[in-house]
C-alpha cells in the first residue's frame, strides 16, 4: 500500500485487485533475527478520470523472480467502503474451543498470533458437526498495536489482514479437512487506517471446491464500523491429514 502512494504522492488508495501469490517465501532464519530483502516494484498501467491503476510486484533482487503481485487503483480524493450486507455480529454464532495455534493449521509465533476467539455461524443444523450447514465464521482480532509490532506510519494494518487469512485456513480446514495456504484475493478495500482495541472478523462462504475455499471477509473496529473488505478470498489445500 505504502509503494502505491509512494508511487504516486497525493492520491489515495481505492482498492487492490487481483493479489496473486506467485511463489511462496522461504524464511529459514528470520525467526531467529534474519532479514528479507525484496524490491516492490510499482509501474503506472492507465491514468483515467476515475483514477490511476498500478501495478505491483515483490521481488527477489538476487534472483528476479516475482513472488506476489496485484493491481492498485488510485484517486484523487479518498471513496467510501460499504460492506455488502449487515456489519452486524451474526446471531447464529457457536463458540469453538481450544487454541486455535496448535500447529497444524495455525502454525504462527508469538508475533502473529492475531486470534483470540473463534466462533463458527450457521443455523442450528451445524451443531451436529454437519460442514455443510454452516455459513462462515467470526473471530476477534488484534492489530499492530496491541502486537508490539514496529510504531510506524500504517497505512493499513497488516496484522489484522494477516489474521484473516488465518482465519480463512481455519474455514478451509472445517470445510475439507486439510490444512491450507491462501492464494489470492479478489479485492481488498481499506476503508480507514489501523485502530486501537479488539476487532472482529465476520468471514462468509462463497464457494467450497475438492481443493479449493473462496470466502468474503469484513472486518470492523471496536466501534461496529468497517475497517477493511476483502472479497474473494482464494485458499488451497495442501493435503489431507
Amino acid at each position: 500500500v505504502r509503494a502505491a502512494l509512494a508511487h504516486q504522492p497525493g492520491l489515495h488508495l481505492a482498492s487492490l485487485s487481483e493479489v496473486s501469490v506467485l511463489k511462496g517465501l522461504v524464511t529459514t532464519d528470520f525467526v531467529d533475527g534474519g532479514s528479507l530483502e525484496f524490491d516492490v516494484i510499482a509501474r503506472t498501467l492507465d491514468v483515467a478520470e476515475i483514477g490511476t491503476t498500478l501495478a505491483l510486484e515483490l521481488v527477489d533482487p538476487a534472483t528476479e523472480r516475482r513472488h506476489y503481485r496485484c493491481t492498485a487503483v488510485l484517486t484523487a480524493a479518498p471513496l467510501s467502503v460499504d460492506a455488502a450486507g449487515d456489519l452486524a455480529q451474526p446471531s447464529d454464532m457457536h463458540t469453538r474451543t481450544g487454541n486455535a495455534y496448535d500447529g497444524d493449521v495455525l502454525f504462527h509465533g508469538a508475533a502473529f498470533q492475531m486470534i483470540e476467539a473463534v466462533s463458527t455461524t450457521g443455523t442450528a443444523a451445524s451443531l451436529t458437526g454437519t460442514a455443510a450447514s454452516l455459513t462462515g465464521m467470526t473471530a476477534s482480532l488484534t492489530g499492530v498495536a496491541e502486537r508490539g509490532w514496529p510504531d510506524e506510519v500504517w497505512v493499513s494494518d497488516p496484522a489484522l489482514l494477516d489474521g484473516a487469512l488465518q482465519l480463512a485456513l481455519l474455514w478451509t480446514d472445517h470445510q475439507l479437512g486439510a490444512r491450507s495456504l491462501p492464494t489470492g484475493i479478489k479485492h481488498v478495500h481499506i476503508a480507514r487506517p489501523p485502530q486501537p482495541g479488539t476487532h472482529t472478523a465476520t468471514l462468509t462462504a462463497v464457494r467450497t471446491a475438492q481443493a479449493m475455499v473462496v470466502c468474503d471477509i469484513t472486518i470492523t473496529g471496536p466501534d461496529g464500523e468497517l475497517v477493511m473488505l476483502l472479497e474473494g478470498v482464494q485458499t488451497h489445500a495442501l493435503g489431507n491429514r
